[in-house]
């Protein structure tokens, strides 16, 4: 699906496909929702807007909540492979 970033060039929405941690995909679908909102009430509201900074925080605290998630599986493949090795030696 194609899609208008926030400088206005035109992207590919991050897939989800092979991802198989079910809370991180919805965070994901999450995090492209609440940019889209934010990018179309700009266009309506001043750069003030109460709003608006509602918007930023749910967007902050969304990316957050994916990073904590990726390093947290990044960790455990890399404990996984380390056990692998481990077996692998003895």
């Amino acid at each position: 699906m194609n899609v208008v970033s926030k400088d206005k060039s035109s992207g590919i929405v991050p897939s989800t496909l092979g991802v198989n941690n079910e809370f991180l995909s919805q965070l994901l679908q999450k995090l492209y929702d609440k940019e889209m909102e934010y990018e179309s009430t700009t266009k309506t509201v001043g750069a003030n807007n109460l709003i608006l900074s509602l918007l930023k925080s749910q967007i902050e605290k969304t990316r957050t909540s994916i990073i904590e998630i990726i390093k947290n599986q990044r960790e455990s493949i890399e404990t996984r492979i380390k056990n692998l090795e481990l077996k692998k030696t003895i």
